[in-house]
């Protein structure tokens, strides 16, 4: 009698230790889906924040690149000569079509921010996973190289190499060369970790 005893208080410990992992499980690794479990020594859980810094960033570099074409949408003209010559004359006379190029440019980047905090946000679950990669990968992979191209193109018009157009202006190229296009490619570069991250993490 004594041995079957001591064999079910064993049996019962074991059983509150799994009742009590499956509890830790659940509380840990699905409500909150920014952390993740990892083993310890003694056969205990604990929690490691997961990688969202990229996407974040991506959403901040969409978020101010927004703000941008709100204020030029808006009417504001500040900075708009660094863009170019015809661009800042067709900002200045409040051109139709080219306000509303504006904000088609706003709302297109704003959506660029919120699909980058749907890649690390709890609330991005209930988007398809594969619509998000696709998405946040070829938004990625298509501004880098847009970066990439103008980047090329702005420095053989500084050297001299190609003429530079008469709507651009050589006043703008070098905002272009020092501003403008390393900060598009920072924001493919952050889309394009964004999505690794998000990949790998899941």
């Amino acid at each position: 009698m004594a041995d079957l005893g001591g064999g079910g208080a064993t049996m019962m410990v074991k059983r509150l230790r799994r009742r009590s992992d499956a509890d830790a499980a659940e509380i840990h690794g699905v409500e909150r889906d920014d952390h993740h479990l990892v083993p310890v020594s003694g056969g205990v859980t604990a929690q490691r924040p997961a990688r969202v810094w990229e996407g974040r960033a991506a959403c901040a570099w969409a978020a101010i690149f927004a703000s941008m074409s709100l204020y030029w949408a808006a009417g504001g003209a500040i900075g708009g000569k660094t863009l170019g010559v015809e661009i800042y004359r067709l900002g200045l006379e409040r051109d139709p079509s080219f306000v509303a190029q504006l904000w088609a440019a706003f709302a297109l980047k704003a959506l660029l921010a919120m699909l980058a905090l749907a890649l690390v946000q709890p609330w991005g679950r209930h988007l398809p996973r594969r619509l998000l990669l696709v998405l946040a990968g070829a938004s990625g992979a298509g501004i880098t190289l847009y970066a990439a191209g103008n980047l090329v193109q702005h420095a053989l018009m500084a050297s001299g190499t190609i003429s530079t157009p008469k709507g651009l202006g050589t006043y703008a190229v070098p905002w272009h060369l020092a501003l403008w296009d390393p900060f598009w490619l920072v924001g493919g570069l952050l889309f394009l970790a964004a999505t690794h991250v998000f990949q790998k993490s899941r």
